[in-house]
């Protein structure tokens, strides 16, 4: 049997801000944490947390992962009796927060409940907007089936990509693909010489990268290339059918109202409204000058992307 990506996923109260800022925007405060306890025992043959953690992060550092009262923000949920529009848009500070832990993340998900309607939504940020679900009365009982089907939807990712995360980098290394279709080799991050920070649109990062053995091998490159050449062929190949994002394709919605995200893992749910970028064709010409501007700056044994 396989063991759940957010297993023990927990929620609790929290009164506390978030110990930094993102970017511009002020230290926040969710009214519940999602999250994953960092030590459970069991009791009985049940797996027991050994209570609430005191801290919440966005990233932990070496040393607080050492301490079992402080644990990493993984869903976090705003609660409000505001109009929807502000709530969305205050939820998507912590969305905000989610990337800027993990730039290169397909979407993040954030709750955001509405106590004075009691109206519970799920929305889900990406590159082309919001997708959200409508609102779901948690004392409806038809209601509480589409809010339990989703809980359970979550509760079966079982990698990192399915919880829209990448799983060929943890931003201390990355794995790139080789030409002979072998065994992906394994850089260092260097240096982070660009990186973006937004909720919706491109967040394009640039690395420079180096072998952790200290030698440079040139199938590196070729490795390198052959990624672009592939991810450019089959844009071009999607235009108009199905779009790419990082590397994973998402169905265009169709006229039912529903639709899935994270390879089908989230499931369809009545009145889920979505909204997707158009799929993008790279020019040959521009591939022929990335590639270039890669070789010169390979050089001097250190590998930008």
């Amino acid at each position: 049997m396989y063991e759940p990506f957010y297993r023990n996923l927990s929620f609790t109260p929290y009164t506390s801000y978030l110990g930094v800022g993102i970017g511009d925007v002020a230290r926040v405060k969710p009214a519940l944490a999602g999250y994953i306890p960092t030590k459970t025992e069991v009791r009985g043959g049940v797996h027991a947390s050994s209570g609430p953690p005191e801290h919440f992060s966005w990233t932990l550092s070496d040393r607080a992962q050492l301490n079992e009262k402080h644990c990493e923000l993984l869903i976090p949920v705003e609660v409000g009796n505001q109009p929807w529009e502000d709530l969305v848009v205050r939820a998507a500070t912590y969305s905000l927060g989610l990337f800027c832990a993990v730039p290169l993340r397909q979407f993040s998900l954030v709750l955001a409940y509405h106590h004075a309607d009691r109206h519970l939504r799920f929305l889900v940020y990406h590159s082309g907007g919001l997708t959200a679900s409508t609102p779901l009365k948690i004392d409806d009982r038809d209601d509480c089936k589409e809010i339990l089907r989703l809980f359970s939807a979550i509760l079966t990712w079982r990698t990192r990509g399915d919880a829209g995360l990448p799983e060929w980098c943890d931003h201390a290394a990355c794995c790139l693909p080789r030409e002979d279709g072998g065994r992906e080799t394994k850089l260092g991050i260097k240096e982070v010489l660009q990186s973006t920070l937004a909720v919706r649109g491109r967040r394009p990062e640039i690395w420079r990268l180096w072998a952790r053995d200290g030698a440079f091998s040139s199938d590196v490159t070729q490795g390198i290339l052959a990624s672009k050449k592939r991810k450019s062929e089959e844009a071009t190949a999607s235009e108009g059918k199905r779009t790419k994002l990082d590397g994973d394709d998402t169905t265009l919605p169709s006229d039912t109202g529903t639709t899935e995200f994270s390879s089908g893992k989230l499931g369809a749910v009545r009145g889920i409204s979505t909204v997707q970028p158009a799929a993008i064709s790279f020019q040959q010409s521009k591939v022929r000058s990335i590639q270039q501007d890669i070789e010169t700056l390979s050089n001097d044994g250190d590998i930008y992307a």
